[in-house]
Formats: structure tokens, C-alpha cells, sequence
């Protein structure tokens, strides 16, 4: 007889009902050996095979799953929507020139590599909060799901592209003081609104790009010396391990400082790109030095095509005194429309 059958038997809580086997097993009525902790529910899953299923789905996600035919891919990253120094405009000049790219070739699928820190997150920094249209966690990650969908719409309504898949990497400031991850709810909100999207982590590894946010700051280059250190090694490490048809990891992708550049050679069979960020820089400590903005495509070869938005749109978007209130009215028109269209509120 278990412990819950004895507490069922004679309408006791468990914790009585262990206290009654204590008394009986003292007083000499019940073996020590007699049970006094909850039998393992058999059909409850082990940590193992937890671990096992977990393992698989990123191994799924990580596939590239979704896509067929001919397939071209977008890494992108640092749009920080929800900031008050959001640049929109420049965003969208971004992707008029992609669709422009995409069109003049005949794909059928495209993979965007988001590499992080889509919404503004809370608590980054100290007065962080005081930068954001919107504070809270939630609304961030609608607003960052809705504007990619209308950027998956762009896609498939003007380009040959019939099926878009985004990969969501964790950047700094998709995370709320509390820990939360808004990647990952990100991710989840996007799928909500009929999105093709998972959320891979910190880190993603797609054919022989190695992508990541990024960290770090340099005034002379967008890598600093200790993430190139560190990423050598890191490669270096993933390389001996990878084999066959795998391949080597060739190419090192990441966000975080806002500074477009591609094809930094390292050695001879290993490049460093940098995403450049959509967030105009107004502190005084970085010299207010507004970075080359931008995407990277990927064609089949891996080969690295620079996007930018229009040189004039970026430069009077950077310098536009009522950027902040003519951000209020972006975000917030977003939020209307997440509102409007999200299944979770409207049923």
C-alpha cells in the first residue's frame, strides 16, 4: 500500500498520512523500509527523455524546415522597434531594395536570419526605460510581430517568393529585467499571426554561416579585438567537430554594433559580417556617429550581398528633430493593427 492510498483509505492529506507512517514505524507496526515519499508516477516523463524531444526540435528548427526550391537568405538584426529613435523610413527603404534585389532573381523560398534585439526590451541600461514608446514586454513583441509580417507580405505578394521562414536569435535587449525572454515570445507571437518562425537561442548555425547577436565595441571596427578572439575559437572548436557534408563553418555573421560590413578575412577560409542597426545614436559617449545601416543577403553560394536603405532617406531620418513624436504615431499605429488582427485578443 502507497502513501496516497493509505491518505485516500482514511481520508487523510499526504503529509498526514506520512506522519501516521512515521508513528507506526515507531512503534514497531510498519517495517523502516515502508514508503514514505510519493510513488514515481510511471507515465510522468523522465528528464531524459525531456531533453531527447527538446534536442530534436531545435534539430528540426534548425533545418531549415519549410523551405523548398531555389532558396535566398536575409540576415538582419538591431531594428529596436519601440525606441524612440526607431528609424523606420530607413527600414522600409531597406526593404524596398531587397525586394528589388529578390525580384530580378527567380526564388521560391527565403529564410530571414533575424539576429536580434527586435523590440527595445526594459532595464538594459540604467534609464533605458525613459527611451521606449512602449514599456511593456508584451506589446513590444506584438508590435515586433506585426511589423515583420507585414515584411514576410512584401516578399510574397511582390517577389517570385512563396514561402518565408524566420529564425529568431536572442540579442541583448530582447529581454526584460526579469529575465524574460521576448525573443522566444516573439517568436511565439509571430507564429500567432500565421508566421513561419522558431526561435533558435543565442546561436544558429545555417550551412557554413555561424550567426549570433553579437557583443562587444570597438571605435575602429565593427568587431571588437576580444569577439574576433573569441569567435576564432569558437569556430575553430565547431570545425573539428563538423564533417562530411556539413562543411566548414566559413563565415561569421552578427548584429549588435550597427555597423554594416562585410568580408573582414581573418584567415584564409574564415570572413566576419556585421548587420548594421536601425536606431539612431544620440549618445554623446559613441560621438554620435551614425554607422552604415543595412541587411545582408546570402545567395545559394553563400556569397554576401549588402542591402542599405537610400542614402538620403537614412540621412534625413537621422537628423530629423520630431523623429521621436512621428515614432509615437508609428509604433502605436502597429499596435492597433497587432491589436486588431492577433487571434489571442480578438478570438
Amino acid at each position: 500500500m502507497t502513501v496516497e492510498q493509505i491518505a485516500s483509505k482514511r481520508d487523510l492529506t499526504t503529509s498526514s498520512a506520512r506522519r501516521y507512517i512515521r508513528a507506526c514505524k515507531e512503534k514497531g507496526y510498519l517495517p523502516e523500509s515502508f514508503p514514505t515519499q510519493k510513488e514515481p508516477v510511471s507515465d510522468k516523463p523522465s528528464l531524459e527523455s525531456v531533453l531527447a524531444e527538446t534536442r530534436e526540435k531545435y534539430s528540426e528548427s534548425s533545418r531549415d524546415h519549410n523551405l523548398s526550391g531555389k532558396t535566398i537568405k536575409v540576415a538582419f538584426g538591431d531594428l529596436h522597434l519601440s525606441d524612440e529613435d526607431v528609424m523606420f523610413r530607413s527600414i522600409e527603404s531597406t526593404v524596398d531594395r531587397l525586394v528589388d534585389y529578390i525580384s530580378g532573381k527567380e526564388y521560391d523560398s527565403a529564410l530571414m536570419l533575424n539576429l536580434g534585439d527586435t523590440v527595445s526590451g526594459k532595464g538594459i541600461f540604467r534609464g533605458q526605460e525613459t527611451r521606449n514608446v512602449i514599456n511593456t514586454s508584451h506589446w513590444q513583441t506584438l508590435v515586433g510581430a506585426v511589423y515583420q509580417k507585414r515584411m514576410r507580405d512584401r516578399l510574397i505578394d511582390e517577389t517570385s517568393v512563396d514561402n518565408v521562414h524566420f529564425q529568431l536569435i536572442k540579442g541583448n535587449h530582447d529581454e526584460h529585467r526579469n529575465g524574460t525572454n521576448l525573443a522566444y515570445y516573439l517568436a511565439r507571437d509571430m507564429q500567432a499571426f500565421g508566421l513561419s518562425a522558431t526561435y533558435q537561442g543565442n546561436f544558429h548555425i545555417s550551412d557554413n554561416l555561424y550567426l549570433l547577436h553579437g557583443w562587444g565595441f570597438s571605435d575602429y571596427r565593427p568587431q571588437s579585438p576580444k569577439f574576433l578572439r573569441s569567435m576564432m575559437k569558437r569556430v575553430s572548436n565547431v570545425n573539428s567537430q563538423r564533417g562530411g557534408e556539413s562543411g566548414e563553418i566559413t563565415r561569421v555573421v552578427s548584429g549588435h554594433t550597427h555597423w554594416l560590413d562585410i568580408g573582414l578575412r581573418y584567415n584564409l577560409n574564415l570572413y566576419f559580417d556585421s548587420l548594421g542597426g536601425y536606431q539612431r545614436n544620440k549618445r554623446a559617449e559613441l560621438g554620435r556617429v551614425q554607422r552604415p545601416a543595412g541587411m545582408i543577403v546570402y545567395e545559394p553560394d553563400e556569397r554576401p550581398h549588402p542591402i542599405e536603405p537610400d542614402k538620403d532617406i537614412f540621412w534625413e531620418e537621422a537628423n530629423q528633430e520630431d523623429l521621436e513624436f512621428e515614432n509615437a504615431g508609428r509604433i502605436y499605429e502597429l499596435l492597433n493593427e497587432a491589436y486588431r488582427e492577433d487571434p489571442q485578443i480578438t478570438g
